[in-house]
């Protein structure tokens, strides 16, 4: 059962989402939800290259520009970022709200929301990870212009 915390990060999550630390967190994903044309669920995962905590309450996203995410970003504005951080799951819900960036769509999202999952005895043992065919280094240098344009 998932315990609300209110509408701002725990400092814990903030730090992981700094963008400071890439490669201690170079593989893992965080799902995004946004919600396509007919109300339904729409994933689309993001890496800790794409993403960057502002403060507690405002993360900042940088998407493809013309996907189906940015898409609908923009046209609706509610999304949903499961995040598993040691023995935790936290759900982040907020309102995303398009700036401009260079080479990236950057959607500034307002906290609104955030539960946080973690049963006594049930660890967490993995989250979603992936690998890039150019190599790390390519993914560590892609994810610092991304960042970059986020700050």
């Amino acid at each position: 059962m998932s315990t609300a915390l209110g509408n701002q990060l725990p400092q814990a999550l903030v730090d992981e989402l700094n963008g400071r630390d890439l490669g201690s967190c170079w593989a893992k994903t965080i799902p995004l939800v946004t919600v396509d044309a007919n109300g339904f669920p729409h994933f689309a995962i993001l890496s800790y290259g794409e993403i960057l905590a502002a403060g507690p309450s405002e993360l900042r996203l940088g998407m493809y520009p013309n996907s189906s995410t940015s898409r609908n970003m923009r046209e609706r504005q509610k999304i949903s970022l499961l995040i598993v951080q040691g023995d935790s799951v936290y759900y982040v819900k907020g309102s995303a709200k398009e700036h401009p960036a260079e080479n990236v769509a950057r959607f500034d999202v307002i906290v609104e929301q955030v539960l946080v999952d973690n049963e006594p005895g049930a660890r967490i043992t993995s989250g979603l990870n992936f690998e890039m065919a150019q190599g790390k280094q390519w993914w560590l240098d892609t994810a610092g212009k991304t960042l970059a344009a986020l700050r």
